[in-house]
């Protein structure tokens, strides 16, 4: 999979999120007045600004009596029905013109001149029809507008979103483009599920649970795209209850996922402690979205979003110390950057519903797909890059193998074929059957030893540079329960990690503790401890979920004890003493 594709999908999502290509901004009504009679409408305009508004149905009452409302607005319960009303001034000529009025929260019935059109009904018993709605018009020199909004559910209601005037078929095509858009957004979305799934079942049995995760946050975020953010739902199933339940559960859901995965990525104490409570509080606001009322969903939504900043501020440092104190993990800076734009997304929504509409939060959620899906990609970039490598060596792995079997395989060839013309000096017949046994001898020690190395050893090219000091500040492991071989191991490391940082563990089970384990660039690791050998030290490692390259080393060449340690999760198996060639190449190959 090329790297272009993966940055191309969320450039095609932002575009669906925050797609204003096609409206004109800088017109705003005025005391319920919006002069647009120089305009060419090339582009559909945004009709926001002050309204002239009264609350009650549909009034005949003089406008001049009327007070003014800002369009978009939130009522947050001061109205339960009211009327706007705005006067736009079209150029002279009759045109058809189009009003589209995106998803609406509440009922409404509205009058374009002498045209009326509903949108659920009016009344204490509405059920309103969501639907994105497009109302023709044919005017030319002034438009009347009004539009009378419901809103006995939730009291949430008003003009939530501006409506859009423009020529009918810009308007037209303007709806189609963005529902093509959003569709293909959904395709990038499972794109991104489904591999983060695939990458979960193949490494399921090593600790992959973390992309399982990510694959349901995937799968979890086309269900909020299309209830919430685009409402695609709306064309096959306009429903009002079923689209306010899953647009007020999608917030919980994606915050319990969220925390489940940080609480297995960062194993910091307090810290888990604070994502338990967080886990639990999305549980708690989850079950009042599923059994209670819209209303009360609506009521609890703004206390949990401010609640749930403080763990997200907690992620923020735990974030912002790996990248920029550790100064390392591509994959907590997307996290970094999930995370202040998810700070921004609660807080500037509680704003909204404190009638603050300066705060646009539109921008910010058209972000949170595209790093979720980038969050996919790159947390297993490294070890896309280690197994092409090895692809890469196949060659050398495999003209290696056939150089070293078949140069003592050719010496007994050739004494066999000098044996078989001598056959009338038995003495020298005898000096030629040793000499053979003595090849088949080296044939047999050099099939020994290929099966005896690593992986690692096999993969040394021909051509094998002199090796070079690593500047970078990579993280070593090293686990042995005897000093003086850590020690020595520790300054063998050195000739190659000259700014390494180097962390020594008597024993498996003191490595696992240790905090930051799970930020180790290697690990080397010794076969014969007490307690927890090297092989039930990298199953442990495997089965958290630790992917980073792993090698068990040991004085012996025992064969089973290689096929154990590979067979364990382990990288390669190495003998003592390590070779600082050997060690350069492990570099070279995994990091």
């Amino acid at each position: 999979m090329k790297g272009w594709v993966v940055i191309i999908f969320p450039l095609i999502l932002l575009l669906s999120c925050g797609n204003k290509a096609y409206i004109e901004g800088g017109h705003r009504a005025e005391e319920g007045l919006l002069d647009l009679s120089g305009e060419s409408f090339e582009k559909n305009i945004s009709l926001e600004g002050q309204w002239l508004f009264t609350s009650g149905h549909f009034s005949d009452a003089d406008p001049q009596n009327w007070s003014t409302l800002k369009v978009p607005a939130r009522w947050n319960g001061r109205y339960r029905d009211g009327t706007y009303s705005l006067t736009v001034k079209l150029p002279p000529s009759k045109d058809y013109y189009g009003i589209y009025i995106p998803d609406c929260y509440t009922s409404y019935r509205i009058r374009l001149n002498e045209d009326s059109y509903r949108n659920g009904d009016i009344g204490e018993n509405y059920a309103p029809t969501l639907k994105p709605r497009i109302f023709p018009v044919h005017a030319g020199g002034e438009l009347d507008i009004r539009i009378m909004v419901s809103d006995y559910d939730t009291t949430f209601g008003g003009i939530t979103s501006p409506p859009y005037l423009g020529k009918l078929e810009n308007i037209q095509s303007h709806y189609t483009r963005k529902n093509v858009v959003d569709a293909v957004s959904i395709g990038v979305l499972l794109f991104s599920g489904f591999f983060s799934l695939v990458i979960w079942f193949v490494s399921r049995d090593s600790g992959g649970r973390r992309q399982l995760i990510l694959a349901l946050l995937s799968f979890w975020m086309i269900v909020r795209f299309a209830s919430d953010y685009n409402s695609i739902i709306l064309h096959y199933y306009d429903f009002y209850l079923l689209h306010e339940k899953l647009t007020w559960l999608n917030i919980p859901v994606i915050v319990f996922l969220f925390g489940v995965y940080f609480h297995q990525l960062y194993d910091i104490k307090f810290y888990k402690i604070l994502l338990k409570i967080s886990l639990g509080l999305s549980v708690v606001y989850g079950l009042i979205v599923l059994f209670g009322s819209v209303k009360v969903a609506y009521r609890a939504d703004i206390p949990y979003e401010l609640i749930m900043i403080v763990p997200m501020t907690a992620t923020l440092f735990v974030t912002a110390h790996d990248v920029f104190v550790r100064r390392r993990s591509v994959e907590s800076l997307y996290w970094f950057i999930v995370m202040v734009i998810g700070i921004l997304l609660f807080g500037g929504n509680s704003l909204k519903s404190f009638n603050n509409n300066n705060f646009n939060t539109e921008s910010l959620t058209a972000f949170i797909i595209p790093v979720q899906i980038l969050l996919s990609y790159f947390p297993y970039r490294r070890i896309y890059d280690q197994n092409t490598k090895l692809y890469k060596h196949k060659n050398d792995i495999f003209m290696r193998i056939s150089d070293s079997l078949k140069t003592p395989l050719y010496g007994i060839t050739g004494l066999l074929d000098i044996m078989s013309r001598e056959t009338e000096s038995p003495q020298k017949l005898e000096k030629e059957v040793k000499a053979a046994q003595v090849e088949t001898e080296k044939l047999s020690r050099q099939i020994d030893y290929l099966l005896s190395v690593s992986r690692a050893d096999v993969v040394e090219s021909r051509n094998i540079l002199k090796p070079k000091l690593v500047n970078a500040g990579y993280e070593i492991v090293i686990i042995d329960d005897v000093e003086i071989n850590r020690s020595i191991v520790k300054e063998q490391l050195k000739q190659v990690f000259r700014n390494g940082q180097f962390h020594l563990f008597e024993s498996g089970e003191a490595a696992l503790a240790f905090d930051e384990l799970h930020f180790a660039d290697m690990i080397f690791c010794d076969l014969m401890m007490p307690g927890m050998d090297g092989f039930e030290f990298t199953r442990a490692c495997r089965k958290q979920g630790l992917l980073m390259p792993l090698f068990i080393f040991s004085a012996s060449l025992n064969r089973e004890n290689r096929q154990k340690a590979l067979a364990f999760g382990a990288d390669g198996y190495l003998t003592k003493p390590l070779k600082i060639d050997e060690i350069h190449d492990l570099f070279q190959l995994y990091l």
